[in-house]
């Protein structure tokens, strides 16, 4: 069985797991509710997400 993945959105995928991570943070140190928690996962992992665009992929 083949993945319907592609291989960009694997790639893209330790950029977004950052999102939630942010969004707890958020949480704990400002005490927002689970909307608050949402708004800014979904923010945090879509401004990961185009900040490793821009970056593009050369390390250098």
């Amino acid at each position: 069985m083949r993945s319907t993945i592609s291989p960009g959105a694997s790639l893209d995928a330790p950029a977004a797991v950052a999102g939630p991570i942010i969004g707890l943070l958020w949480l704990i140190v400002d005490g927002g509710g689970f909307a608050e928690f949402v708004a800014v996962s979904v923010l945090a992992a879509v401004t990961a997400l185009w900040w490793s665009a821009i970056g593009g992929s050369d390390p250098s």
